[in-house]
Parts: structure tokens; sequence; C-alpha cells
């Protein structure tokens, strides 16, 4: 391969597989149909192994590629191991593929409907426009004809001859009446405010009085939490020095959240409930150990997984987890992603780089078993199984 990166049509095809391995079948990661016979699978295994092989993509520059085209290679091998045995494939077919298929049906539908809906849309009905109806010439004339005799009646009403004097009269008359009213205005204003104020204080009083009490209602319950906190802060002290370092997380925890602004609470309850989830993450350990010697796999699975949610770094559960998982569930892609979180978890465990380093190699992927197998024996260099590995791996 030329180049120090990817081209533009192989991170594209990798984009798409990547998107078949989170959401699609064996079926369609491969490219086959259903019905596809062996020979046709081993045609399309080979073809895909040889495009994305890990050793093909060694000397470039690939940063958080190389993550993904190692996935996406475990991926390939496990579904053609699923579908090139009878047995596994007929399993497959008859309780993963059916799921596959609902999925992909859901999506026909659903995108034929948002199609369907949008043509519906652009398809709007033609508004109607409202018509104006106009009066008619003969309507016109008469209404022309008809307001100028009303005018004239209106106008001459107005225009009724009075005298000077009486004029005069009438003016002074309706003078004073508007004096009159503007004084009984304003005397029953005046008393209508002085009456009105009273109850106007009384609210305002009522008010503040209410405000007051709230306020204080307030500062006595924050004085509660705060009391109460302080109370489960020296609680979960002395269960740390009594040793009962799960119970003192939960008394901090409980006093953090009564008063979530005290840092004191917060830096103890931080580094205390750090330790408590590595305990409780060993008790899972202890518990999945003493399930696998009574042979029950699934119990043990179960407590690994426990553990690895408590404590993502013990290494311990992370690495007999893997092992169960290739061996009763055959998942291989998962099985590497735990052993490679053992192994950076704890890097001078030989135990988990060995693990490590022999998926590789059942996998086919040689340059990455070199490469684990001469970390361990730069670690160990007397490491005989170490050195006896690395001459098999072509």
């Amino acid at each position: 391969m030329q180049g120090d990166t990817l081209s533009e049509e192989q991170r594209a095809a990798l984009e798409r597989l990547v998107d078949i391995q989170e959401r699609g079948s064996c079926y369609q990661l491969l490219g086959v149909p259903p019905e596809a016979s062996a020979k046709e699978l081993q045609e399309a295994y080979y073809e895909l192994s040889r495009a994305w092989h890990p050793d093909r993509f060694f000397r470039l520059d690939l940063g958080d590629d190389a993550a993904r085209i190692e996935s996406l290679f475990v991926s390939i091998t496990s579904a053609y191991k699923t579908l090139s045995n009878p047995t596994t494939r007929k399993s497959y077919d008859r309780e993963v593929l059916p799921r596959y298929r609902s999925r992909r049906a859901q999506r026909q539908a659903s995108r034929s409907h948002s199609s369907r809906s949008a043509s519906g849309s652009r398809e709007a009905p033609p508004q109607r426009t409202a018509q104006t109806s106009h009066p008619t010439s003969g309507e016109s004339s008469v209404s022309s004809l008809e307001e100028p005799h009303v005018h004239e009646a209106s106008l001459g009403e107005r225009q009724r001859p009075r005298s000077q004097r009486t004029r005069i009269q009438d003016r002074e008359r309706a003078k004073r009446r508007r004096s009159r009213s503007t004084k009984r205005t304003s005397d029953e204003s005046t008393t209508t405010s002085r009456s009105e104020r009273r109850p106007l204080r009384a609210a305002g009083s009522t008010r503040r009085s209410r405000r007051s009490a709230n306020v204080e209602r307030l500062k006595e319950e924050m004085r509660q939490k705060t009391k109460r906190a302080r109370g489960y802060f020296e609680q979960g002290k002395s269960e740390v020095e009594a040793g009962k370092i799960v119970k003192a997380a939960s008394s901090l925890y409980l006093a953090t959240t009564y008063d979530p602004r005290n840092k004191e609470y917060k830096a103890l309850f931080d580094e205390v409930s750090k330790e408590a989830r590595k305990l409780k993450a060993a008790q899972f350990v202890a518990a999945a150990e003493g399930a696998e010697s009574y042979q029950r796999a699934k119990e043990a699975i179960a407590h690994y997984r426990s553990a690895v949610e408590y404590d993502p770094t013990n290494g311990r559960a992370l690495h007999r987890l893997a092992l169960l998982i290739r061996r009763y569930e055959e998942d291989d892609r998962q099985a590497v992603q735990l052993l490679r979180q053992a192994v950076t978890a704890e890097p001078m465990k030989i135990e988990f780089r060995m693990a490590l380093a022999a998926l590789y190699a059942e996998l086919g992927m040689s340059l990455n078993a070199r490469r684990e197998y001469q970390r361990v024996l730069e670690q160990d260099k007397g490491n005989s199984e170490a050195r006896a590995a690395l001459r098999r791996v072509r």
C-alpha cells in the first residue's frame, strides 16, 4: 500500500463496513446473501481478509483507525467462523437473523412513510380567493340621490336661527354645570383614596410579614441540612477509621448531598468512593472465582462483568472475563478488547500479555502477536514459552 494514511476510497469503505459491523448481520458483513453457498462464503471471506488484514496497514500512520481495522478484521473472522460451520449457521439463521430482517423492514417502512409525508406536504390544495361583491349601477345611483337629501335636512336643523343673547346664556349654564361636576368628582376621589389607603397599608404589611416568614423558614431548612451533612461526614470519617470503607462511602455520599458546596466533604468522598469501588470489585471477583470452581460459567461471567463495572482497571477480572467470553460465547472481538484493557491496566503482568498474543496468533494477526511476544521477552528474557511461540508465529 502506498502513502502514509488511508485513501479516500479506503476510508469510505472502512466507514461502511464499521457501520455494518455495528448494526448488520454476518451475511451483510461478508457481503453475501443468506442463501450463499460454502464456496461463496469462503471467497467473500478471503477477499475481505486480504483487504483488511491489520498486517497490510502495519507501516501506515493510522491513528484511531488502527484499532477500528483490527476490530473489523476480528468481526470478519468471527462472522466467517459462524457461517462456515453448518451447525452454528443453522442456529444463527434461526435465532439471530430474523432480528436483523425485522429491523431492516422497520427502517424501510419508516423511510417510505417519510417520503409519502414529504410528497403530501408539497401538494398543498389551492386556496380560494374571496370575491368582493360590488353594488350594481342601480343601487349606486339610488344611494347617490338619497344622501344629499339627508344631509340637507340635518344641516338645516343645526342651523336653526337663534338670538345672540340666548346663545350666551346657554354657554354660561353649561360652564356652571361643568364646574359643579368637576368639584363633585374631586370630592369623591379624595374620599375614596382616604378609605382605600388603610387596606393597602394592611396588605403591604401582610406581604412583608409573609416574605419574612418564608426567609426564616428557608434559613432554618438550610441550618438543618448543614447539620445533617456534618453528622453524616463525622459518621463517614469514623467508618473509614474502622475500616468500613463501603459504609463510609455511603455516609459521605449523603453528606455531599445535603451540603454539595462543601469541598472538604467532596474531597473525602471522592477518595473513599474509589477505594470502595475497588473493594466491591474484589468481592465480585471472589464470587466469580467461586462460581468457576463449580463450573457455573454464566454466573462467573455475570460476576466478572460486575467487577469490571465497579473497577475498569481490575486486570484480573478483565483477563478472566475475556477467556470465558471467548470460550462460552465465542465473541473474539470482545475478548480482544478486554485483553487489551487488561494489558493497559497492568502492563507488567506477563500472563495478560501472553493471552493477548496467543489470541492474536490464533486470529491470524501475526504482526500483533509478534509484538506482544517480544514485549514479554523484554520483561522476562528467560521466558521459554514466549520464545517458542515467537518462533511459531510467521
